[in-house]
């Protein structure tokens, strides 16, 4: 994990060191940065057979997803970065998260 963090750093640091700017608040480095830390109580609904739970995040049409765990209480510490392409003055940013599981 401490690699993890460590290389997640260096990226934000990397893009910070060359941004352009392309105005509206943008740069040609802009990125959002997402971390996914865990989630709990995933079998209160008394699922009778085993799910393995993941997160599908989807920021402006790129989605990512975190490795697949084998616990209803999964602690994931995945971290992701999308690239922000472009925002008009009043834009909000939207980003879907979803836990999805595979069952077998």
């Amino acid at each position: 994990r401490d690699n993890q963090k460590k290389s997640f750093e260096e990226m934000k640091a990397q893009a910070e060191n060359s941004e352009e700017d392309l105005g509206n608040g943008l740069t040609n480095k802009s990125n959002l940065y997402i971390t996914i830390f865990e989630a709990k109580d995933l079998n209160a609904g008394g699922i009778t057979f085993e799910c393995n739970p993941y997160v599908q995040i989807s920021f402006q049409g790129n989605v990512q997803q975190t490795s697949i765990k084998k616990d209803y209480n999964p602690i994931w510490d995945e971290n992701f970065k999308f690239q922000i392409n472009s925002l008009g003055d009043e834009e909000k940013i939207t980003i879907s998260l979803g836990i999805n599981f595979i069952c077998l």
